[in-house]
């Protein structure tokens, strides 16, 4: 059958051409009833399914992934070493299942080709996008991974980002730690810095403590001197922001951890790889299961992408802490 052919049918029955396809090919995630009525439309229209050497072919089944970047960014959604390393997962996945993928990068406001062209069967969604951005094409089923914004209207992958910074602030608070602050990134585009901060939150309220949680898109010196005044330790919301601090705080004459304790999120250290320069650190931080993640989002969008189109769920990765370089015991101030 032709694409031009699969086109008048989509178009008769306000469906995508993708998936007139999968009901052509009697694809397992398609709705039976969804199914029956572009069969019986395709017959109508006199189709008839063509042959190769007697042999009807079979399309290859097709998933974009669409990375969506900031205008205001100099860097590409995979120079991330976390976004490369999901990606690797659910690219071997889709390889694995004879799935072709179809990599773009878009800002948010523009319409990725795929979508536009609805040329893909389904969708990952990476990067920092809006509610507008994934209301396009809305009978292409869309899994965003990593990132997910406030009302998401996606079924989303992501690390457990509450739990994990819980688990570093409670370690803090093991090594004899109590004035323990918070330190955000400043980002309306994701809940994910929040989520973190809340289970900072959870964890300062269990053990009696007083939470302390800021936020701030750049790191100035009137702010570090004001995080560290009266803080033993710092908790930031990612391993990125956290050597950024540590470089800050180098200036500043003030030594991690011998002044001040550190602890991050994501594990950068350990996904860095000859390729790239390591950090200087290795950090206390929290470690997500990344490729795990990109493992888990493809069986998601290849074998269930019929229940993308229904209510959002939430998929939550588990990680583990990792105790690095940037902690030490609270000291312990002499009694006057």
């Amino acid at each position: 059958m032709s694409q031009l052919s699969q086109r008048k049918i989509a178009e008769a029955m306000g469906v995508s051409v993708m998936t007139v396809s999968r009901a052509l090919r009697d694809h397992p995630d398609l709705a039976v009833e969804t199914k029956a009525r572009i069969v019986k439309m395709a017959r109508e229209m006199g189709y008839t399914s063509p042959k190769a050497d007697g042999v009807e072919k079979t399309a290859t089944r097709r998933v974009s992934v669409i990375a969506y970047e900031r205008s205001d960014s100099k860097f590409s959604a995979f120079d991330s070493d976390i976004q490369r390393a999901i990606f690797l997962a659910l690219q071997r996945e889709c390889q694995d299942n004879g799935v072709e993928t179809v990599i773009e990068l878009a800002k948010s406001g523009q319409i990725p080709k795929s979508l536009e062209n609805q040329s893909v069967e389904s969708a990952f969604i990476f990067g920092r996008y809006t509610h507008d951005d994934v209301a396009v094409a809305p009978d292409i089923p869309k899994l965003a991974i990593s990132s997910y914004i406030a009302d998401n209207p996606l079924w989303h992958v992501v690390a457990d980002n509450a739990t994990g910074s819980r688990l570093v602030t409670e370690y803090l608070i093991s090594q004899g730690h109590r004035r323990i602050a918070f330190l955000g990134d400043k980002d309306p585009l994701t809940e994910l810095y929040q989520q973190r901060a809340d289970g900072y939150t959870i964890a300062m309220i269990r053990a009696g403590l007083i939470p302390d949680v800021r936020y701030q898109e750049v790191l100035e010196y009137y702010d570090v001197a004001s995080l560290i005044d009266g803080n033993s330790a710092v908790v930031v919301s990612s391993d990125s922001s956290a050597f950024g601090l540590i470089t800050m705080l180098d200036q500043l004459g003030v030594s991690v951890p011998d002044d001040l304790s550190l602890a991050g999120f994501d594990n950068l250290y350990e996904l860095c790889h000859s390729n790239h320069l390591k950090p200087r650190m290795e950090l206390t931080t929290y470690g997500p299961d990344w490729s795990l993640m990109g493992k888990i989002a493809a069986r998601t969008l290849l074998f269930r992408s019929q229940d993308l189109q229904g209510p959002p769920v939430r998929i939550t990765v588990p990680g583990r802490l990792v105790v690095g370089k940037s902690s030490a015991r609270a000291k312990i101030s002499p009694k006057s």
